[in-house]
């Protein structure tokens, strides 16, 4: 049923076009104008009017109902048959709103076609045209709405005519590419999610974005992404290439080698600088060896020869360490261990003491304790030999001497080695006294 016909003046075009508006729309397949009544006159000093009639109606050419319009189709609509029409404006309605401008056309063309894209907005609305028919006087008008479409709904999903790739060697560090190939629609966007792919695909993602780069986890796993279309008003489409399987990254090498400061002898403390390495490692260990052999513990930046390093070749390897990299080891040889300095002496000459008489003792007058505690070496050891005329006497080799006939008239004194472990010994000897034989103290 076609809205009544009325003929008015420009005062009352408001009040018309809402009454249209709210009127029923005839169905696709209603054509004649029914219900045409005469004229309502304008008033006084207004224009008569002659009738105004859609002979048919206008209408939705495609789709038709039920078919419903999806997001990106075109609704084309007739403007039917009028009578006594000089113009016409036309304006499309989505739901209960006209959307875009009014069209205006100076002449009248029955059955004008005029099409409408449908848009992500109008998802869940039906689609009419409005139609205005104007006489020659423009104060002499009659609207009419086509019948409505079924509700808009999502458009299609876009279609790949290029499908999707991903671009980059599939390498633990090595950035990949998703591609998203080419589509129709064009979308708007893309979504990307990488996956593991196959039997190791755990349910989780990778990551996230156009790029990835693989980590250790990886390594030995093939990698798929996700590409999904994000188009307005349109279903999603997704494709997923994979990739091969992620093989090991490049080896961890030292760009700036390793170092070590301090120097080997006994008790000094040695430094490992561990250099520079690239890639970046996760975690670099150490290890100290003597003659090529790791010393048990010695995993620390720092090393403090010990004694059983005296005379052996300290090193230091250091082997740096990346998740899903090759290990990278450099070993700096630092060289054989000295030892350490000798004792300082910080007393007098030591004295001799005893009775000048054969058979008698003469001895060291300072005992143990004091000759440590002089030469700063509380944890040495002391050795004797007693010397006649500077010779060395074999079996003389204690704090105290017996005094032997061969001794007379010949000058005694004892050396003294101070052994402190990892350092060159301290020798020291006493004062020499001359024997004489004769029964008197020697101090």
């Amino acid at each position: 049923m076609g809205l009544r016909t009325l003929m008015r003046t420009t005062t009352t075009l408001v009040a018309t076009t809402v009454v249209a508006a709210l009127l029923t729309a005839p169905s696709a397949t209603a054509r004649p104008c029914h219900g045409c009544d005469d004229p309502e006159l304008p008033g006084p000093g207004g224009p008569n009017c002659p009738t105004i009639n859609a002979t048919t109606d206008p209408w939705i050419e495609a789709p038709v109902s039920p078919a419903q319009p999806k997001v990106g189709d075109t609704v084309t609509a007739r403007t039917g048959v009028w009578s006594n029409a000089s113009s016409m404006k036309v304006r499309w309605y989505v739901g209960t709103s006209g959307v875009g401008s009014t069209q205006s056309f100076a002449s009248y063309v029955s059955n004008r076609t005029l099409s409408y894209t449908v848009k992500a907005d109008d998802i869940g609305k039906p689609v009419r045209l409005w139609v205005r028919g104007l006489g020659s006087d423009p104060a002499c008008v009659k609207d009419e709405f086509s019948d409505d479409t079924a509700a808009a709904t999502q458009g299609s999903a876009p279609v790949p005519s290029s499908a999707p790739t991903v671009t980059g060697t599939p390498k633990v560090g090595v950035t990949l590419r998703a591609n998203p190939g080419v589509w129709s629609p064009t979308p708007d966007s893309f979504e990307y999610v990488w996956r593991w792919h196959g039997g190791d695909d755990d349910g989780t993602h990778r990551g996230t974005g156009r790029d990835y780069t693989p980590t250790g986890a990886d390594q030995g796993k093939q990698l798929r992404v996700e590409v999904s279309t994000v188009l307005a008003g349109h279903l999603a489409a997704t494709r997923t290439p994979t990739t091969a399987t992620v093989l090991p990254g490049d080896a961890v090498t030292a760009s700036t080698a390793p170092s070590v400061t301090g120097n080997p002898v006994y008790g000094e403390t040695l430094t490992v600088d561990d250099g520079a390495w690239a890639p970046t490692p996760t975690s670099i260990d150490r290890q100290w060896l003597r003659d090529g052999q790791p010393i048990a513990g010695a995993t620390a930046a720092t090393y403090q020869p010990g004694v059983k390093d005296v005379g052996t070749t300290v090193s230091v390897r250091v082997n740096a360490q990346r998740d899903g990299h090759p290990s990278g080891t450099a070993t700096v040889a630092v060289g054989k261990v000295q030892l350490a300095p000798k004792p300082v002496w910080t007393g007098k000459k030591v004295a001799l003491k005893g009775k000048d008489k054969v058979k008698k003792k003469v001895k060291v007058a300072l005992g143990p304790k004091k000759i440590l505690k002089r030469a700063a070496a509380p944890d040495a050891k002391i050795t004797y030999q007693w010397l006649r005329n500077g010779k060395a006497l074999k079996k003389s080799t204690k704090k105290a001497h017996q005094i032997k006939k061969a001794d007379r008239k010949k000058r005694l004194k004892a050396r003294i080695t101070i052994t402190r472990p990892g350092h060159h010994p301290l020798v020291i000897t006493t004062k020499a006294v001359k024997i004489k034989n004769n029964a008197k103290l020697i101090r």
